[in-house]
């Protein structure tokens, strides 16, 4: 990770800070992530309605150039960002304190820099969500095989564990490089 230089699109994880400091290094906010703290509140019609208008909008730069895309965010998308961020500023003051909704608007306006961010250059995306769905079997292997192993045959506990690990190495990478594991 030294030597990483570029964009870091990341949820607000206070983690990341720490690389994002680097002079070479710009952090992006994940919309999917901030939409997300909204839909768990259950009351933000609102927000989640202009989140829904920003992603339309994704939707018809797929096809486009770098530069096209930046210039159709700039038409149309900084419009709906700008008023997204004023609607934040203006309806914070009235949101029940640590309440869900409330935690959803501190998380928004927490990482609204880098949700911004995005608008910077046309090869940007709103969120990380393709690289999360890639890892998501992988970490969710790793939760599920957390102590693998026979607890009568403690010697072996290490030796499963590590060949579960190199196994989900091995189809993790057959997968990223569209390669068949069993060929």
């Amino acid at each position: 990770m030294q030597d990483f230089a570029g964009y870091l699109q990341v949820d607000g994880y206070d983690a990341y800070n720490q690389i994002a400091a680097r002079a070479d290094v710009q952090r992006l906010g994940c919309w999917a992530h901030a939409r997300r703290k909204f839909f768990d509140a259950r009351r933000s019609e609102q927000a989640l309605g202009m989140v829904q208008q920003i992603y339309v909008h994704e939707s018809q730069w797929r096809l486009f150039s770098a530069e096209e895309r930046k210039a159709y965010q700039e038409q149309h998308t900084r419009p709906i960002m700008d008023g997204f961020k004023y609607w934040l500023d203006e309806q914070a003051p009235y949101v029940t304190p640590k309440s869900p909704t409330w935690q959803a608007f501190t998380y928004a306006q927490n990482q609204w820099p880098w949700l911004y961010a995005i608008l910077e250059d046309g090869r940007l995306e709103l969120d990380n969500n393709l690289i999360e769905n890639k890892i998501r079997p992988l970490a969710l292997g790793r939760n599920n095989y957390l102590f693998a192993g026979s607890h009568s045959q403690s010697r072996f506990i290490g030796k499963a564990a590590q060949r579960i690990a190199m196994m989900y190495t091995f189809l993790g990478t057959c997968a990223a490089n569209e390669v068949n594991p069993y060929e």
